[in-house]
């Protein structure tokens, strides 16, 4: 199962201590490398981040699309939508508004940080 996530659920995650739910849920996440260099400029996400193995940082291809994304989007969420499509991945962890109607719109699942905490309450 790919999973690609955007800044939001993670950082949102980590400041309540849930992070490990990912893990649990999905085993492997994948990130962009924007993501990664947003999560940079905030130290303990960094910190956190930089020891866990089970999130990978991903370059996208396609930046034709990336830039249409940008005019819209930020670096973050462009760049995740981009790697959920070229990853076929099975879902895009995303929680802005905007983000998660472009990416349902190319086809991509997009369940948000609620969805996740549904999925694990429903797991446990």
């Amino acid at each position: 199962m790919i999973i690609v996530s955007d800044t939001s659920v993670i950082t949102n995650l980590y400041q309540i201590g849930q992070l490990d739910i990912l893990e649990e849920l999905f085993s492997e996440i994948v990130i962009p490398q924007g993501v990664y260099e947003e999560l940079e400029k905030l130290p303990e996400q960094k910190m956190q981040i930089d020891a866990i193995n089970w999130i990978t940082i991903r370059k996208i291809k396609d930046e034709a699309r990336y830039f249409q994304l940008r005019k819209t989007l930020d670096r973050g969420e462009s760049e995740s939508i981009v790697l959920a499509i070229e990853l076929r991945a099975d879902a895009l962890l995303i929680d802005e508004k905007k983000g998660r109607k472009i990416a349902r719109e190319s086809g991509v699942e997009v369940p948000g940080l609620l969805g996740v905490l549904w999925k694990q309450k429903l797991k446990a």
